[in-house]
C-alpha cells in the first residue's frame, strides 16, 4: 500500500508558485511601447474631454423651518409654545415647485424665454432633522448665485407673510 502511494506522488507533476521577476521584467520591456502608447492615448482623451465639457458649478443652501411662538391653554393658564411654521416636506414641495420663478426673472430683468435662465432646483430633506438641502447646478455660477439669493428671499417672505396672517395678538 505504501509503495502505491509513493508511486502516485512521484508521478504527479510539481508546480511552483514562484514568479520569476526577471521574466516578468523582460515581458514588460518587450511591451513598453504598447504600455506607454495606451497610457498616452488615455491621458490625451481625458485632457480633450475635460476641455470640451462645460464646467458645472453648484450653488447650495440649507433651509430649516422657522419657529413661531403660540399661546396654548394649559389648565387655567396660557403658556407660550414654540411651533414650526411649516413641515420640512411642505417647504421642500414649495421650493421644488418654484412658484416664484417668473417673479424673480422679472425682478432681475432677465428674459423668461432664455434657456440659461431656466434653473433646476433640487431639494433633499435630511432624515431625522428639519433641514432641507437646496441646490442649483449651473455653468454660470454668478447668475445662479444671484437667482438663488433672490429665490431664498422670496421663500422667506412667503413664510413671514404666512406667519403674520396666522398670528393672533392678545
Amino acid at each position: 500500500m505504501d509503495n502505491e502511494l509513493n508511486e502516485h506522488h512521484e508521478r504527479e507533476p510539481y508546480y511552483e508558485d514562484e514568479i520569476d521577476l526577471y521574466q516578468l521584467i523582460q515581458v514588460l520591456l518587450k511591451r513598453k511601447k504598447l504600455i506607454v502608447g495606451v497610457f498616452l492615448v488615455v491621458v490625451i482623451v481625458t485632457i480633450a474631454a475635460s476641455y470640451i465639457m462645460k464646467p458645472v458649478y453648484r450653488v447650495s443652501a440649507v433651509v430649516a423651518p422657522g419657529q413661531i411662538y403660540e399661546q396654548e391653554p394649559v389648565r387655567d393658564a396660557l403658556i407660550w409654545r414654540e411651533k414650526a411654521i411649516d413641515t420640512p416636506e411642505n417647504i421642500e414641495r414649495l421650493i421644488s415647485q418654484n412658484p416664484f420663478h417668473y417673479e424673480i426673472l422679472t425682478q432681475l430683468t432677465w428674459d423668461y424665454q432664455d434657456p440659461q435662465n431656466q434653473f433646476d432646483i433640487k431639494t433633499n430633506v435630511q432624515e431625522r432633522t428639519n433641514y432641507i438641502f437646496v441646490n442649483i447646478d449651473s455653468s454660470e455660477p454668478e447668475r445662479a448665485k444671484e437667482y438663488f439669493s433672490i429665490f431664498l428671499d422670496k421663500v422667506q417672505n412667503f413664510y413671514l407673510h404666512k406667519a403674520a396672517v396666522n398670528a393672533t395678538f392678545y
